[in-house]
C-alpha cells in the first residue's frame, strides 16, 4: 500500500470516532422531543408493507460502499495507467460539480438523490448480477442462491426509489 493511501486510511479510521460521538450527542440532545405515539398503534398490513418497501432504499444506501470506489480507482490507476486516469478525472469532475451545486442550492440535494439513487442501486445490485450472467470469467459465480437474492433486492430497491419519485 502506498504511503499516501496508508495515511488516508489511518485518518479515516480515526475520523469515525468523533462522528460517532457527535451522533450520540445529537441523539441524547433530541431525547426530550421523541414521540412514541407511533408505537401505540398497529398499521394496516398494506400501509406497513408500503412503509417497509419505501424504507428499503434508505437502508441499502446506509450501507453503501461507494466511498470504497475511490480507493479502487487509485488501485486501478496503478494497474492500468493512463486509461484509468481519464476515467477517474471524469468521476472527480462530476463529484466536484455536484458538490458545488449542492452548496449553491441545497434544494438540489433531493434532485441528486432522485437521480443518483436509482443509478447507484443499479450499479450496486443489478450490474454485477448481469456481469455474472454474461461474462465468461465470472461463470464460477453463476447459479448461486445469493444471486437471486441480490437481484430481487436490487429490483425492490430500484422500484422503491422510482415509486417514491412519482407524484
Amino acid at each position: 500500500m502506498l504511503t499516501g493511501q496508508r495515511i488516508m486510511l489511518i485518518i479515516t479510521q480515526w475520523l469515525v470516532y468523533p462522528l460517532i460521538l457527535i451522533l450520540l450527542g445529537v441523539t441524547l440532545y433530541l431525547i426530550p422531543t421523541w414521540n412514541f405515539s407511533a408505537f401505540r398503534g398497529v398499521p394496516a398490513p398494506g400501509e406497513f408493507l408500503m412503509s417497509v418497501w419505501l424504507v428499503i432504499p434508505v437502508l441499502v444506501f446506509a450501507f453503501n460502499h461507494s466511498p470504497a470506489i475511490s480507493q479502487f480507482s487509485v488501485a486501478m490507476k496503478h494497474e492500468y495507467g493512463d486509461r484509468a486516469s481519464e476515467r477517474a478525472s471524469v468521476a472527480a469532475f462530476i463529484f466536484i460539480t455536484g458538490w458545488i451545486a449542492a452548496v449553491a442550492n441545497p434544494s438540489i440535494l433531493s434532485l441528486i438523490e432522485s437521480l443518483a439513487g436509482p443509478v447507484i442501486a443499479v450499479i450496486l445490485y443489478l450490474m454485477p448480477m448481469y456481469a455474472i450472467r454474461r461474462l465468461p470469467g465470472l461463470e464460477p459465480y453463476r447459479g448461486k442462491i445469493s444471486n437471486v437474492f441480490v437481484t430481487v433486492a436490487g429490483i425492490v430497491v430500484v422500484s422503491g426509489i422510482v415509486y417514491g419519485l412519482l407524484p
